[in-house]
């Protein structure tokens, strides 16, 4: 008690000891849930580091702990580049190598009692931890996704707009003046806001938060270097006429999806837009001629299984 450095120090030794624990475990179920069990040590050393202002090692720690569990459960189902191994997570140093000017990237971490937030740009990192109670921001997602799966109406549309403004003023609004410089943001986020739809909060300027940022999300950090990779390869590709493939509202209970597809739709030169009844899985036979897809429906996401994640057609 009364030496938060020498606990930061202790904290940031047992996780070199429960990373090296792991690698002593041979079945992939048993590592994943080791490490998930030990998932409170790495919430302490970020709680520490943010206390004594030391954001890079905040950052670090979360980005570990993330991307840690991450790497395990996808080990051996998803390609990795040769120079890298399950072993090696970069650190914010090597992240800000794979962001442009305008890029940004935020990643949260939601603790018991705060929620730490982390801005990267190409040239800096920042954070803020915000206090609030993990189980109310908990809730707050659940009320949320809760209305949305209610009749739309002027009551319901009320209680989501409430909801959002409120995640909003803990999730964005402390950290909206370091992201003036980006044009796009790679949002990472922690736990339970996972099920959060980040581009719909609205913002004090009465914008949403798609229509000040392009956003991307990744579930760890450490995939930044394989996400920015295609997307800029797949921008090279740009010179090919843009046509784009719409699929929306398969469950016909979707607020306004069928709208957005055909706005979306207008701004192609030549689209193909499936809704209702008519967005089925069949649909999908177009993706190869198209350089956009946009598809607007429900989807299941498996906070356990990532890889039993999927989209509701």
């Amino acid at each position: 008690l009364g030496q938060p450095q020498a606990a930061l120090d202790e904290c940031l030794e047992a996780v070199e000891v429960l990373e090296e624990g792991r690698e002593k475990i041979s079945e992939d179920g048993n590592r994943i849930s080791y490490l998930n069990d030990s998932l409170a040590i790495y919430d302490l050393g970020v709680c520490l580091a943010e206390e004594r202002e030391m954001s890079e090692t905040g950052f670090d720690l979360s980005q570990r702990c993330k991307a840690r569990v991450f790497l395990e459960r996808f080990r051996g189902k998803i390609p990795v580049r040769p120079s890298r191994d399950f072993g090696t997570i970069p650190g914010h140093r090597d992240l800000q190598k794979f962001l442009k000017e305008d890029e940004g990237l935020i990643e949260y971490h939601l603790g018991k009692h705060a929620v730490s937030i982390f801005v990267l740009t190409a040239k800096d990192l920042k954070a803020v931890r915000v206090p609030c109670v993990r189980k109310d921001v908990e809730q707050m997602v659940n009320n949320f996704q809760g209305f949305m799966r209610q009749t739309p109406n002027e009551v319901n549309a009320a209680l989501c707009s409430v909801v959002l403004k409120e995640l909003s003023s803990i999730l964005v609004g402390p950290v909206a003046g370091l992201l003036n410089s980006c044009r796009r943001l790679f949002v990472v986020p922690s736990g339970h806001l996972s099920y959060l739809p980040f581009a719909a909060l609205p913002l004090s300027d009465g914008r949403l938060f798609i229509e000040r940022w392009e956003a991307s999300y990744l579930p760890s950090a450490s995939m930044l270097p394989s996400y920015t990779s295609r997307s800029y390869a797949s921008r090279s590709n740009e010179s090919r006429e843009r046509k784009l493939l719409a699929i929306a509202n398969p469950t016909e209970d979707l607020w306004y999806a069928e709208d957005e597809a055909q706005e979306v739709s207008a701004t192609f030169p030549e689209s193909e837009v499936f809704v209702g009844e008519k967005a089925t899985k069949k649909a999908l036979a177009g993706i190869d001629g198209a350089t956009h897809v946009h598809i607007a429906c429900h989807g299941q996401y498996s906070a356990d299984e990532s890889l039993g994640s999927h989209l509701i057609l």
